[in-house]
């Protein structure tokens, strides 16, 4: 395939970037969080970000709703397990499914970009497996995929 705004050719699962004014390999999207494209060498990490702030805020949520309910503290340190609780609970609402969104994008080795394609046999092209999709974005050796 050509590029027609860097003129040159490109590999496939390449899109060009406006803000970084060049081609991402397996570019999934540009996440302004970060300020960086999530492409093919930094997948694995933001897919590692998004998992693990998910579980600590559902953590972090579960146990200062326990504190709370069981009680026994001054009202400054119940209001602040409060708010403490709300913005766990806040960040879990938001970033739980978007977790499971990716997570279902890695398992099916698409990225965010193919998926808004809309092309359904694009979808497929590069499914090779469960286990050799997670492989592609988070190496091929098992326990290394959490860190």
């Amino acid at each position: 395939r050509y590029c027609r705004k860097e003129r040159k050719f490109k590999p496939d699962r390449a899109h060009y970037c406006h803000d970084l004014q060049r081609n991402v390999l397996r570019m999934d999207h540009y996440c302004p969080w970060l300020s960086n494209v999530v492409g093919y060498y930094n997948h694995k990490y933001f897919f590692l970000f998004v998992f693990y702030t998910a579980c600590a805020a559902g953590i972090v949520d579960v146990n200062l709703i326990a504190t709370l309910m069981h009680g026994g503290y001054s009202a400054a340190a119940t209001f602040m397990m409060a708010q403490g609780s709300f913005v766990c609970s806040a960040v879990e609402v938001f970033l739980a499914p978007f977790c499971v969104f990716h997570t279902w994008l890695l398992a099916n080795n698409i990225t965010t970009i193919e998926y808004c394609e809309r092309k359904p046999q694009m979808r497929r092209q590069y499914d090779q497996g469960l286990v050799a999709n997670i492989q592609c974005v988070m190496g091929r050796y098992a326990p290394e995929w959490f860190f």
